[in-house]
């Protein structure tokens, strides 16, 4: 029962914190491209709000437990859930399952949605495994080689390669660069890191400036990461560890988990 109403309460907060962010980036994206065409200015819009879920998804997790449980904490029920026996371990199957859920639904808009309308906002030029191409004019500059320009159209699937945080999963190749590979192990480790930043903000609802003190630690973590998967794009550091990053990265900040204990005087 217990499990049921919190997983409720957790589900209509990741809803209000991820239209919350949605909404700001439509208002950002909106000003900034009022006057191009319509159309190309809803798909922009499209774009970057799945862009903020996905790649703002641990963080989205992390604020919806926070605002779940510091608004329980303001209710007294934490505290009355507390006198029956019901504490921070029995709240955390929910907590954990409700950033599971969450991350599994970012993979998808990532997986399957996203490319769909990140490939007309390809850049100018792609850089690719044989040299640079230009989407204008179609060619290719051999920068391996002795630098010769040759004709070279490439395929859809082929341009989402080259933006593997952008392609869809099926389209992502082992055998192919090594940010490709960073991608695939990457992507699946978002899910659970959107398992880890809920247990984050289990423990956040304890700290003086929850709200302050979880975007914080979010963003210095997700940049951790970010800088991490760069660096493994280019060779840096072993693909297994640049990929993993968003799995492990939170452990420092969330883990032990503390007592839910108020630490005012009775």
């Amino acid at each position: 029962m217990i499990t049921r109403i919190l997983g409720r309460s957790l589900l209509i907060s990741h809803m209000m914190v991820t239209v919350l962010a949605v909404g700001l980036v439509l208002v950002t994206v909106g000003v900034e491209r009022i006057d191009v065409p319509r159309a190309e200015l809803v798909r922009a819009l499209v774009l970057h709000a799945l862009l903020a879920v996905v790649w703002l998804g641990p963080l989205l997790c992390g604020l919806a437990t926070t605002a779940t449980l510091t608004r329980m904490a303001h209710r007294g029920e934490l505290t009355a859930l507390a006198c029956v026996g019901i504490g921070p371990s029995q709240l955390r199957f929910a907590v954990l399952c409700a950033g599971a859920l969450m991350g599994a639904c970012a993979f998808v808009l990532s997986a399957v949605f996203l490319p769909a309308f990140a490939v007309d906002f390809a850049h100018a030029w792609v850089w690719t495994g044989e040299g640079v191409w230009h989407a204008d004019s179609q060619v290719l500059v051999d920068i391996q080689g002795d630098g010769r320009v040759i004709s070279a159209p490439l395929s859809v699937t082929e341009i989402q390669r080259a933006q593997p945080r952008l392609a869809p999963w099926n389209a992502l190749r082992w055998s192919g660069s090594l940010g490709e590979q960073v991608e695939i192990i990457a992507r699946p480790a978002r899910v659970l890191a959107c398992v880890g930043f809920s247990a984050l903000g289990l423990r956040a609802v304890n700290w003086r400036r929850p709200w302050v003190g979880l975007v914080g630690v979010g963003v210095v973590l997700l940049t951790i990461e970010l800088l991490g998967w760069a660096m493994g794009a280019q060779g840096q550091i072993p693909v297994y560890v640049s990929g993993t990053l968003a799995l492990w990265v939170w452990v420092v900040a969330a883990w032990p988990q503390p007592s839910m204990r108020s630490s005012l005087p009775v």
